[in-house]
């Protein structure tokens, strides 16, 4: 296990200074801050190896967490540098090779270094079920930190800490609080590593229960665990929220008022169900902002089709649970989606600030699309085909090319079919050639419904709401 030592977190930094790791991994990416921390292992490896770079070995290591020759390593970074990596439980040498020990490795974001375990669905991951998290949803939140000079702040459900260490650039004092006794050292690992210490303070235990009655807080931040999942499942304790995904929201939301300071702010990144035109959790957080006098931002930025989500939540859950049946699984989960009436799950942003003056507003910036709509299609649409493809024209003027199963789907919705019907007749007549057979019916309709959001913003098609 990782040992937060001054010691390790100073060969470390010194390794990525070093070996200008920030730079590097940046570039590498070839992408911005603000998208999944994550990347394509392949790819990364292929511009790793081809980079000419004196410290080849050691970026495959801490970026991917490739194995790599004691000798050569120490060649590029210092026999001393390797041993204190080692020494602290970063590193481990197994015949005369260096391996990341508990599958952590080095990512960045916006100038901080972060030591969290490899992406399970990376080659080199042999740990699956995830117990130090970074995501997308993890930068959401970071991106949403408030500046506030010499706030207090807290960051609850940590992970790597990075909401902790976004805010202590301009906090007086910093708690985050993290459950899990394995992801704890890396927390503190992390506030070492970025020279965070006399600001950020990492706390072991459940949500509120590590504060006493008095202290409050300027901004709170929390990623919490929010994914609906059945209890016989044994989930990434990073991950799993319940069998409606509220069980750690629920318990967030009820200490709020106790810890807020008069004039604070809460910040929240959740996925949570819902149907075709409502959040579920949205009622108890407009209840919570009517009770305090709080204004209550919804910000409602995405959402997944129920079906979709269950198929690639079942896709991950078979890194981890062994034996799996995932049958057996999508049946359970469909089953817990139906009572509940769930049809959706969407990714939220809550921001609260206590004003006085109590509101609930709600900002949708998802794709409003849903399977039971209906679509008009413009009668100035012609179109030609064109290499297996059809390219559409409004009025004359080129709008675009599409596929000939979503050239299907245009006269599916000319004939008065909904959405859904008509995916289902077109997933089934092109899943052996056009679609492929990988491709899952509900992936297929999501994919369908945000193709008819793009084509609505051409001006191809005009939605027709539905009753539901």
């Amino acid at each position: 296990m990782l040992t937060a030592s001054e010691g390790g977190a100073a060969a470390l930094r010194e390794v990525l200074q070093k070996t200008n790791y920030l730079f590097v991994s940046k570039i590498l990416r070839g992408t911005g801050d603000f998208v999944d921390p994550w990347f394509d292992f392949d790819s990364m490896r292929r511009a790793v190896e081809q980079l000419d770079s004196p410290y080849r070995n050691t970026f495959l290591l801490l970026m991917l967490g490739l194995s790599g020759p004691k000798t050569a390593i120490a060649d590029e970074i210092g026999m001393p540098s390797v041993e204190a990596l080692i020494a602290c439980g970063l590193w481990e040498e197994n015949d005369g090779m260096i391996c990341c020990r508990d599958d952590l490795i080095v990512l960045c974001y916006r100038g901080l270094w972060l030591v969290t375990e490899l992406n399970p669905w990376f080659a080199t991951c042999r740990k699956k079920n995830t117990d130090v998290y970074i995501g997308s949803d993890s930068l959401r939140l970071a991106e949403n930190i408030s500046f506030r000079k010499g706030a207090r702040v807290l960051d609850l459900c940590s992970g790597t800490g990075i909401q902790g260490l976004m805010a202590a650039r301009s906090a007086a004092h910093v708690v985050s609080v993290e459950i899990n006794p394995v992801t704890v050292p890396v927390t503190r690992f992390n506030v070492l590593l970025n020279g965070m210490q006399d600001v950020v303070e990492v706390r072991e235990g459940d949500l509120y229960q590590v504060f006493s009655e008095n202290e409050r807080f300027d901004c709170i931040y929390a990623n919490p665990p929010f994914i609906p999942m059945m209890d016989s499942v044994d989930y990434p304790i990073c991950g799993t929220g319940g069998e409606d995904g509220l069980r750690v929201l629920r318990s967030i939301l009820s200490g709020l008022p106790q810890h807020l300071l008069p004039g604070g702010e809460i910040t929240i990144f959740c996925e949570c169900l819902g149907d075709e035109k409502t959040v579920f959790f949205d009622r108890e957080v407009k209840a919570l902002a009517m009770e305090h006098g709080w204004k209550c931002l919804a910000a409602h930025i995405g959402r997944s089709e129920a079906g979709d989500q269950i198929e690639r939540l079942a896709k991950l859950t078979a890194l981890f649970q062994d034996p799996f049946d995932p049958r057996e699984f999508k049946r359970s989960m469909h089953g817990i989606y139906d009572r509940l009436h769930a049809t959706y799950l969407y990714d939220i942003i809550y921001r609260l600030e206590d004003t006085g003056d109590p509101a609930f507003l709600c900002l949708d910036t998802y794709n409003p699309w849903h399977y039971k709509d209906h679509a008009s299609v413009s009668d100035a649409l012609t179109s030609q085909k064109h290499e297996g493809e059809e390219i559409l024209f409004l009025d004359g003027k080129r709008v675009g090319r599409v596929k000939t199963d979503a050239a299907e789907l245009l006269n599916c919705f000319r004939s008065g079919d909904s959405v859904e019907e008509a995916v289902k007749w077109v997933f089934f007549k092109y899943r052996k050639t056009l679609i492929g057979k990988q491709t899952s019916y509900y992936a297929y309709l999501t994919q369908v419904l945000t193709t008819c959001s793009l084509l609505e913003n051409y001006g191809v098609l005009r939605r027709l709401p539905s009753d539901v």
